[in-house]
This record gives C-alpha cells, sequence and structure tokens, in this order.
C-alpha cells in the first residue's frame, strides 16, 4: 500500500469541521461508548495526523495564501472549517493559539486579494463559497473571543459591506430580469 501524505483541501477540511461538530456535540455519548474513551482518543489522533500536523507543516498550498499570490474561494471555505476544528475540537491550548494564528494570517491574504467593488470575481453562485465563508468564520472568531475579535472593530468595514452590497445587487437584478421576462408573456 501506497502512502500517501494528507493534504488539506475543500474535502478535507469541511470532514473536519463535520467531525469536530460530532465530537462537540456527543462527547460524553462518545466517551461513555467504548472502553478508556478510545473513540475521542481516535478522532483527536485522525484530526492531527490529518489536519492539524499538515496545517501547522506546510504553507505551499497555493489556496493559503503563504506565497503572496493571488488566492481563491477555497481561502475562506478550507480557513472556516479549520476555525471550526480548532474551536471545537483542539484541547491542547498551544496547538490551538498555532492553528488560530495561521488561520487568520491566511485568510487575511484572502482579503488582502478582494476587489475594492466588493465583487465575487468567481460570480454570485460562488459569493456563498467566498464572501458568505468569510462571514460564518468572522462571526465564529467574534462569539468564541467574546467579541474581543471583531471585523466591526476594523477600519476597512466598508469593504465587507461592499461584499454584501454585491450579491444583494446581483439577487436584485435577477429578480428584476425574471419580472421582465413574465410581464413580456401577460
Amino acid at each position: 500500500m501506497h502512502f500517501q501524505e494528507p493534504i488539506v483541501d475543500l474535502l478535507a477540511g469541511k470532514t473536519a469541521a463535520l467531525v469536530s461538530w460530532i465530537k462537540f456535540l456527543l462527547h460524553s455519548q462518545l466517551a461513555s461508548y467504548a472502553p478508556k474513551q478510545m473513540l475521542l482518543k481516535r478522532i483527536d489522533y485522525e484530526l492531527h495526523q490529518r489536519i492539524v500536523h499538515p496545517w501547522l507543516t506546510r504553507s505551499n498550498w497555493k489556496w493559503q495564501g503563504f506565497d503572496g499570490k493571488r488566492v481563491n474561494n477555497w481561502n475562506p471555505w478550507i480557513n472556516t472549517n479549520l476555525l471550526q476544528t480548532c474551536l471545537l475540537a483542539m484541547d491542547d491550548v498551544k496547538t490551538r493559539s498555532e492553528m488560530l494564528t495561521k488561520v487568520i494570517k491566511s485568510i487575511d491574504h484572502w482579503i488582502n486579494w478582494q476587489p475594492n467593488d466588493g465583487g465575487c470575481d468567481e460570480g454570485p453562485s460562488y459569493w456563498g463559497l467566498s464572501v458568505g465563508e468569510f462571514a460564518t468564520f468572522l462571526d465564529l472568531l467574534s462569539s468564541a473571543s467574546a467579541g474581543k475579535i471583531s471585523w466591526l472593530n476594523n477600519v476597512n468595514t466598508t469593504l465587507f459591506h461592499r461584499m454584501g452590497r454585491y450579491i444583494a445587487s446581483c439577487i436584485l437584478i435577477r429578480i428584476a430580469l425574471l419580472i421582465s421576462a413574465t410581464q413580456k408573456h401577460f
């Protein structure tokens, strides 16, 4: 069998977040189900091997933004899942702190590449996977820090408002086109 190095990508990030939510919500049931909390230990082991260790030791995945090049919607999508994993499943304070720091730095690279008009270069169908995930990221970060870390305290809130106006404008245009098209038939 050929060993393949773990890669943190869309599916790995989403799976890690889901497993982290399961650990968080069902912790007591999982702890009592198997002897010596074996299920919880296995979850921690797999998250560390497949997500935490690769994330903390690698900085060369294009979507991370650490190479200084433009990043796409994978960045906020994966970073939001990694943030959930960090907040819900990382018991070690040092590891949680390292992971949290790197996740914030990575998503900051995505923010720096966003156009001033708030548009989503991959179109409105990807807005939920880029700006929408970014909004979730911000909400999780604010909640976890009891409001101490908040985008609203940032001087660049105008960009976030423009991002919101972008999708609202796209929806309004679609509604207007739909109304226009239906009026032609009546």
